[in-house]
This record gives C-alpha cells, structure tokens and sequence, in this order.
C-alpha cells in the first residue's frame, strides 16, 4: 500500500457510496479483538525497553524473568555449531523440570548443561551438549536408558539473548512457539530498537526463524496505521473513511505465517506504531469505532494505493474475479 497522495481520496468517495447507496454496509463490530503485528525477522541486535517500568515475562508461566527501567540490549545468532543434547521428559511447571534435572546430575561424574525450555503450557527439560551425535549417543545409553522418554536431539545452535543474563536457545522443530513478552508495568509504551508501540511486544520461534511481534488492540494498531497511509491532517470525513478502510483491511487479511497475523510494510499495510500518532487520525479512529465496510454482508477487500496516473480499471481487469464494489 502507498501513502500519502491526493489518489487515496478515491477510496474516500467509494467508502462514502457504500455507506449512502446501501445503507447498513459500514457495521459495528462487537468485541474489540487483539492483533499480531510483525515487526522484525532474525534481528541480529536490538533493544527492548518501554517509557517507564517494564517486565519481561516467560510466555508459557507467565513468570517475571526480569523487572526495571530503561532497556535491554539483546542480540540473535543462528551461527554457533550444531550440537546435541538428550532430551528427557516434558513437566507441567518450570520447578518440577527443575527439581527433576537436579535429581538426574547425581548420575554424572560432573555437572551436565541443563535447559529447560517452554513448549506451549509444559517444560522440555533437556540435558548435556555434545559436539558429535557419536558423544551424545553415548551418554543416552550410559545414563538415560532407563527413561523411556529420553531421545537424542539435535540444534543448529540458535541463541538468543536478552541483557547480560537471559538465554534462550529455542528449538527449531516447532511451527510456532512463544518465549517471552515484553509489558509495561506502569501504563507506558513498550519499545522496540528506540520506537514506541502500544500493547506488548512479543518473541518467538517459528522454525528456524526468530520474530519480534507487536500485540495489541485492533483500535490501538489502526491508529499507527491511519496516518501512516494518509496525512493526519486531511479533512477528518476522509481521513474517516481511510480509518475504515484500514480495520476492514486487516480484519480481512489472512496471514499464511503462524507468528503474526499481519506485516508492517506496504506488503500489507504500513504500520508505524505509536511514533507518528496525530490527534486528528486518533479522532477519526475514536469516531468509527469497530465500523467494517462491507458488501452483501462479507467484508470488502478496501485496496488503496499511494498513485493512479488518472487512470482506474474493473476489478477483472486487473485481478480475476469481478467485484462489483470495485
């Protein structure tokens, strides 16, 4: 999607037809849902932080990992050598893998890695790292064969890092799984490599690829949004109907990625958070609270662009199927 041209009027006037050629088309949605918003994949440095007080909170137990002010310098890297460990069992709570990966060190002449990751509401705990799946092998045979759980497991060695004390190396077999969320505790915005975001910002995996993702209110995400697909100051009945256009859109939008339901970029729609937030596109949000453009009772696919040339064209012509609002 573009930005910021005298052509996005266009959808103005389409959205105003809609709303007086077939009265009823522009509904009231009921709850306010959340949304994921992506926002960056495999960031190999950033900074996480909020305006105020923040926390760090483990997806999974919702258990504080870290509390304070400021931020946290934090780093991803998919470089370090392929290992192997010996997955033990799965446990319903963080201490009772803990308690049970202390109780199996009394197998070893030393102390053996220990890492406990979260999978969903259960606790893989799993122990050792060897270099060679020959080592690790070994080690399943000598010291886990009276488990029937343990099996050997293999990572490319993904870490990732948070501050100087939180490390996480997730695994990378699983289609979605959720670490961490980073929330304000004081009512503030979370921040994201400097810039400001309502709602939560959240880490995860999906397969072999790290997310950072913004969770938030679908009215909160359509305020970074509306400004940043038409200016702020434009007269409010058509800054309205962009506001419209927006919520529709994403309400509609079918994300093919289970870390986030929609991206940032004009691959979807541009979202800029809370950075360039106007009172004026805040007001027009406010206003057309939870209201969808719709046509036959489904919701319109409201496509905007930043730059026509003067010219239009049917929906068929341009696509296959014919949309009669288009």
């Amino acid at each position: 999607m573009g930005r910021c041209s005298v052509s996005l009027l266009v959808i103005s006037l389409i959205l105003l037809s809609l709303v007086l050629g077939f009265p009823g088309q522009v509904k009231q949605l009921g709850q306010e849902p959340m949304i994921r918003v992506y926002l960056s994949k495999n960031p190999k440095g950033f900074a996480l932080g909020a305006t105020g007080v923040f926390s760090v909170n483990e997806y999974a137990s919702g258990k504080t990992l870290y509390a304070g002010k400021g931020e946290l310098q934090c780093s991803f890297s998919n470089s370090e050598s392929m290992s192997f460990s010996i997955f033990v069992d799965t446990f319903y709570s963080r201490d009772d893998a803990t308690m049970f990966g202390e109780a199996m060190q009394s197998r070893f002449p030393e102390k053996i890695p220990v890492n406990i990751r979260a999978d969903g509401k259960l606790f893989r705990l799993e122990m050792g790292k060897y270099k060679s799946e020959e080592e690790a092998q070994k080690a399943l045979d000598e010291y886990f064969s009276d488990i029937p759980s343990a099996v050997l497991v293999g990572s490319i060695g993904l870490a990732i890092r948070l501050g100087d004390k939180l490390v996480f190396r997730p695994p990378t077999n699983l289609e979605l799984l959720n670490l961490v969320s980073i929330v304000s505790i004081d009512g503030g915005l979370v921040k994201f490599k400097g810039k400001r975001y309502r709602g939560t910002i959240t880490l995860c995996m999906s397969g072999e690829n790290f997310y950072v993702v913004n969770k938030l209110l679908m009215e909160d995400y359509v305020k970074g949004v509306t400004p940043a697909e038409m200016p702020a100051t434009w007269p409010l009945e058509a800054v309205k109907a962009q506001a419209i256009c927006a919520r529709t859109y994403a309400f509609r939008y079918d994300s093919d990625n289970p870390a986030y339901d929609i991206c940032k970029t004009t691959k979807c729609q541009v979202y800029i958070g809370y950075e360039h937030e106007h009172k004026n596109s805040n007001r027009a949000v406010d206003e057309t609270r939870g209201e969808v453009a719709t046509y036959d009772g489904k919701l319109i696919g409201t496509y905007f662009h930043s730059t026509s040339g003067g010219m239009r064209e049917n929906s068929e012509n341009v696509w296959v199927a014919s949309l009669p609002y288009l």
